[in-house]
């Protein structure tokens, strides 16, 4: 399960990401968690743990369901989570003979964990694409201006002259630090039963979590997670690197385009209720605050790293307040800086 606050119809155009967001939605995690199920029959089959015509036949109707309404999570008030409720709404548009080989020896942590994996390794291939996108617009700038004149600053202060390519080559730094930690992610698979000793699978139960990885092209991380989220964390602190350089591109361009610095022209402009010849500098102003958001946040998903003894319910569910809010922010980070630099008209003197 997951859930992102840039829903507002007021503030998620502007904070939110509608591709991105989509991926924490009902639908994503429902054919998410179809996903698991599937390929953990398959995966059990191939290990002799399931007959191989009931996980075929569990496969086909699995496949069907993906494209069917995800069942309303009527009871998630009560379990604290949709799995339960979902698992037992499945279970029962499942032939009779299946029903006792659905969702078989794994817990509602497999199938939510596997399914947020599945969507986060998603998510960020998307990011990684926009920030390729970013990266060549700025070497498009710094052909066009980078041998324009800036006044170098330090601590607010004019410092010493430097060139707008000295000033772009630290953003692009930044961005290919974030691009860099995307690139080193790991998304495992959770694979642990009901106290994580994958005890219902005896002797086959490591060989299961490789099969299963194997087949969600998700990895092995060759142990149960579920109390220890630092696959979860990374994922966090990487949303966070990310808002933090667009951050630092988004603050330079605003100080850049004050009146009386003039460093930075822009095409347009966010208006002004009263006074028309404003305008301002909306999309560097969103850059910082949606990296001062994910910086708040990121505490929150540290918290979340204490999960009591074999299982937590509260610390997981921290993780769903902040995580996909967070991967959200990235993405409207990167759509902000696109529409950013697309309409810079000048750098530099």
């Amino acid at each position: 399960m997951s859930f992102t606050l840039a829903s507002s119809s007021l503030l998620a155009p502007l904070v939110g990401d509608v591709e991105l967001a989509a991926l924490f939605d009902a639908p994503a995690d429902h054919a998410a968690m179809l996903a698991f199920e599937r390929e953990l029959a398959a995966a059990q089959a191939g290990l002799g743990l399931m007959p191989a015509d009931a996980a075929r036949a569990l496969g086909q109707t699995l496949t069907e369901l993906t494209a069917a309404r995800a069942p309303p999570a009527l009871e998630f008030v009560r379990d604290g989570l949709a799995a339960p409720a979902w698992v037992e709404a499945i279970r029962e548009r499942l032939a009779p003979e299946l029903r006792a080989h659905f969702h078989r020896g794994v817990t509602s942590q497999d199938l939510v964990d596997s399914s947020l994996m599945l969507r986060a390794k998603q998510a960020f291939a998307l990011l990684a694409a926009r920030l390729a996108a970013l990266e060549d617009r700025l070497e498009r700038l710094s052909a066009r201006h980078g041998e324009r004149r800036l006044d170098g600053r330090t601590r607010l202060q004019r410092a010493q002259p430097i060139r707008v390519a000295d000033r772009l080559a630290v953003w692009q730094q930044g961005l290919a630090g974030a691009a860099g930690r995307i690139a080193a992610l790991d998304f495992p698979v959770q694979l642990g039963g009901p106290v994580g000793t994958l005890a219902s699978f005896g002797p086959h139960g490591n060989a299961l979590r490789a099969a299963l990885a194997q087949r969600l092209a998700l990895s092995d991380p060759g142990l149960c997670w579920h109390a220890a989220r630092e696959p979860v964390v990374r994922l966090a602190e990487t949303a966070s690197v990310l808002t933090g350089a667009l951050g630092k591109l988004g603050l330079d361009a605003g100080l850049m385009a004050q009146n009386g610095i003039d460093e930075l022209t822009l095409v347009d402009g966010g208006r002004s209720s009263s006074m028309a010849h404003k305008r301002n500098p909306v999309h560097a102003e969103i850059l910082v605050a949606l990296a001062r958001h994910n910086a708040g946040l990121l505490g929150g998903a540290h918290q979340a790293l204490l999960h009591e003894q074999e299982r937590s319910g509260a610390a997981w569910t921290l993780e769903w307040l902040t995580l996909p809010p967070m991967i959200v922010g990235a993405g409207a980070a990167t759509r902000h800086a696109e529409l950013l630099l697309d309409s810079i008209d000048r750098l530099g003197r």
